[in-house]
């Protein structure tokens, strides 16, 4: 099954999920996505291995999203 196969799966289990966490590495901040399964303002919280830009945390405080940088 491809990656695009996959999103409305994801979607729907999202949609019945009480809380959405991505993880996603530093690189992908800011970076184009082939494939958006679900809006920003979707997600609850972000793991990540670098804090974004402060930009990207600005953005994302004021859609009320936590960012969590996990430890080396």
């Amino acid at each position: 099954m491809s990656a695009l196969e996959e999103v409305p799966i994801k979607r729907a289990a999202m949609a019945q999920s009480e809380r959405v966490i991505l993880v996603a590495d530093h690189s992908k901040f800011g970076k184009p996505s082939l494939i958006s399964m679900i809006p920003l303002s979707d997600v609850h919280t972000i793991v990540t291995d670098s804090a974004p830009p402060e930009e990207w945390l600005n953005a994302l405080q004021a859609l009320s999203i936590e960012v969590l940088v996990a430890d080396a």
